[in-house]
Order: structure tokens, then C-alpha cells, then sequence
């Protein structure tokens, strides 16, 4: 009866040894399996961290691309008015001091016309002082002279005009130069800006 006693308390020991390591093992298991989880969380969180970085760091990239490219621009205009502004204002510049000069000019004739004219007259009124065959030649004298100042006039209008025609062929010439300069300029900015967005 003793051993049947030993026998069942070996028989116990061993069941609850067995449903203990079951239990360890199902602990183990449970242990396990909540580590991966944690270490899928973990995972997760760090790539989901890392797409947002990278996705930030992008529109970081495209934000600072966009205003470089906007800075260039600005400035690629500010040169541009820059440059136009001051050819222009060397224009006017140079277009009022031509125009000084030619209405100087323009009076000078004026007078020096005045005056030959005058004395001219004076002349033939000095011819038809001293008999009347003076008279018939002061008559052709004065005739002369309005042909003369005809003359005179179509002269200088024609200087005019041909000094006007210089001047509008110069201004084109300038400002021809003056484009082909800014879109030289305006090329080597733009080379620049794409040589720099290549590089980045």
C-alpha cells in the first residue's frame, strides 16, 4: 500500500512537472511572439519614420529648388531693367544734346541768313540809288535772291532731314546692340541656373 502510495504521489509529480513545463514553454512561446510583435511595431515606426524624413527632406529639396529658381529669375530681370534703363537714359541723354546742338546750329544759320540778306539788300538799295539801269538790275538782283533763298531753304531741310535719318539709323543700331547684348547676358544666366540645378 506504501508503494502504491510512492507510486501515485511519482505519478502526480510527474503530471504537474509536465504541466509545468507546459506552461513554461507556453509562457515562452507567449514571450516570443509578443517580442516579434514588438519588434514588427518597432520596425514599422522606424520605416514609417523614415518615409516621412525622406518625404519631408523632398519637399525641403523642391521648396529650396523653387526659390533658387526664383531668386535667379528676379535677379536675371533686375539686370535685365537695369540694363535697358540705363541704355535709355543714354539715349534721351544723348538725343537732347543733338537736339541742342542742332537748334543752335539751325540759329546760327538763321542769323548769318538774316544777315547776309540784310546786306544784300542794303546793297541793292545802295544800286538803286544811283540811276535806273540800277533799278532794272536791283529788280534781277531780288529776283536772284528769292531763288536764291529757295535755295537756301531746300538746303537746309535737307540737312535737316539727313541728320534726322542718321540719328534714327544710330538709335536702331544702338538698340539692336543693346538686345543682342541683354540676350547674351539673359543666355549665360540661364546656362548658369541649369548648370547649377544639374549639379545638385
Amino acid at each position: 500500500q506504501n508503494q502504491e502510495i510512492l507510486r501515485e504521489r511519482e505519478r502526480q509529480r510527474m503530471i504537474k512537472a509536465e504541466l509545468d513545463g507546459q506552461i513554461r514553454e507556453k509562457k515562452e512561446r507567449q514571450r516570443q511572439e509578443q517580442e516579434t510583435e514588438r519588434m514588427y511595431d518597432e520596425l514599422q515606426r522606424k520605416l514609417a519614420r523614415d518615409a516621412e524624413r525622406k518625404e519631408q527632406q523632398r519637399i525641403d529639396d523642391a521648396k529650396r529648388k523653387v526659390q533658387r529658381d526664383k531668386e535667379a529669375r528676379d535677379k536675371q530681370m533686375i539686370m535685365e531693367r537695369t540694363l535697358k534703363q540705363g541704355e535709355t537714359d543714354r539715349e534721351r541723354a544723348q538725343e537732347a544734346l543733338l537736339v541742342s546742338k542742332l537748334k543752335k546750329e539751325l540759329e546760327l544759320e538763321k542769323l548769318a541768313f538774316r544777315e547776309q540778306k540784310k546786306t544784300r539788300k542794303q546793297q541793292m538799295a545802295d544800286m538803286m540809288a544811283e540811276n535806273s539801269h540800277n533799278q532794272f538790275l536791283s529788280r534781277i538782283a531780288q529776283q536772284k535772291e528769292r531763288e536764291e533763298d529757295k535755295r537756301l531753304q531746300k538746303e537746309l531741310i535737307k540737312t535737316l532731314e539727313a541728320q534726322q535719318s542718321k540719328e534714327a539709323n544710330d538709335a536702331k543700331q544702338r538698340e539692336e546692340k543693346q538686345q543682342f547684348f541683354v540676350a547674351r547676358m539673359a543666355s549665360d544666366v540661364l546656362a548658369k541656373v541649369e548648370e547649377k540645378a544639374r549639379r545638385e
